[in-house]
C-alpha cells in the first residue's frame, strides 16, 4: 500500500494537480454563453497527454532504469569484484582492499541520462577523534591534487557509463588503491560496512552544511 502511494505520489499526483489548476483558470474565464465542448475536448486531451507521460516516466524509473542497474552489477567489470570475494548488497559489491571497505557499484541520479560507476573506499569518520573541519574538508578536495573526491566520512570516484564503456578491473582498482594510500598518510582508519552506516545520517547532515558555507 506505502509503496503504491509513493508511486501515485511522484508520477500522477503532480500532473494531475496541473491539469486541476488548469482547469480551474479555464472554468474561472469560461465565457457562459459559448459551448462547452471545446473546453471538454482540451481538458479530456491533457489528461490523456499527461496520464501517458506519468506512466512512461513510471516505467522508466521504476522498470527500465532498475533492469538496467541489474544488469551493469552483473557485468564483467562487477563480477572482477566479485571473484576477489565481494559480496552483492543494494547496489554495491562490498569488500576488503588492503583492510580497508570498498564499494563499487552504480549510482543513477534521476537527471542523469546514463548511470555511474561510483567506487567508494570507507574510513571511520572520528579517526581523528573529531570529524574532519570545514577547513580540512575544503584542502583535501582539492581537484589538483587529488583525481577523487574526500566526503567526510568516504572517498569516492565515478565514471559516467556512456563515456568510460569499455572500463576494465586494472583502472578502479588503481584509483581505489590510491584512495587507501591517500588515507593512510591523512591517518584515516578503516571502518566496517555496518559501522559506517550508522555514521551516514549525521554525516551527509555535516557535509551538507559545511558545502553550504563553501
Amino acid at each position: 500500500m506505502k509503496k503504491a502511494w509513493y508511486i501515485y505520489k511522484r508520477y500522477f499526483l503532480p500532473p494531475q494537480i496541473l491539469l486541476f489548476v488548469i482547469l480551474g483558470i479555464a472554468l474561472v474565464n469560461l465565457d457562459k454563453s459559448e459551448t462547452q465542448y471545446p473546453l471538454i475536448f482540451i481538458i479530456l486531451s491533457l489528461f490523456i497527454m499527461l496520464s501517458l507521460l506519468s506512466v512512461m516516466r513510471y516505467y522508466n524509473y521504476e522498470v527500465l532504469r532498475p533492469k538496467k542497474i541489474i544488469e551493469e552489477l552483473n557485468s564483467e567489470l562487477f563480477n572482477e569484484f566479485k571473484r576477489n570475494g565481494f559480496k552483492l548488497k543494494g547496489r554495491d559489491w562490498v569488500g576488503q582492499i588492503r583492510d580497508y571497505t570498498v564499494l563499487a557499484g552504480i549510482e543513477w541520479e534521476n537527471h542523469q541520462e546514463t548511470p555511474d560507476y561510483r567506487f567508494r573506499v570507507l574510513f571511520d569518520p572520528l579517526s581523528l577523534g573529531r570529524n574532519l573541519s570545514l577547513e580540512e574538508y575544503v584542502n583535501y578536495n582539492d581537484l589538483e591534487k587529488n583525481n577523487f573526491d574526500v566526503n567526510l566520512s568516504h572517498l569516492e570516484k565515478s565514471h559516467n557509463l556512456k563515456a568510460s564503456s569499455n572500463l576494465n578491473y586494472n583502472r578502479p582498482l588503481t584509483v581505489i588503491n590510491s584512495m587507501v594510500d591517500y588515507l593512510i598518510i591523512k591517518n584515516l582508519i578503516p571502518i566496517t560496512h555496518k559501522e559506517w552506516g550508522k555514521h551516514v545520517f549525521n554525516i551527509e547532515r555535516m557535509e551538507k552544511k559545511y558545502l553550504s558555507k563553501i
